[in-house]
């Protein structure tokens, strides 16, 4: 699907919020396995990953 150059990753943005999950984390996982691609989650009002991600992006 994607070539070259191209990176895909899905990034689900506050994780802190659990109870408002619109994707359940199966759904999200299975099709982050269909694509091929990174699952990542991140949280700013906790300050979870986002620079890891952050890097992971632009490396």
């Amino acid at each position: 699907m994607l070539g070259g150059d191209v990176v895909l990753s899905i990034i689900e943005n506050k994780s802190d919020l659990e109870e408002d999950r619109q994707v359940s984390m199966k759904t999200a996982k299975e099709y982050a396995q269909l694509v091929n691609t990174k699952l990542l989650h991140t949280s700013a009002k906790l300050n979870e990953d986002s620079e890891e991600i952050f890097n992971d992006l632009v490396a």
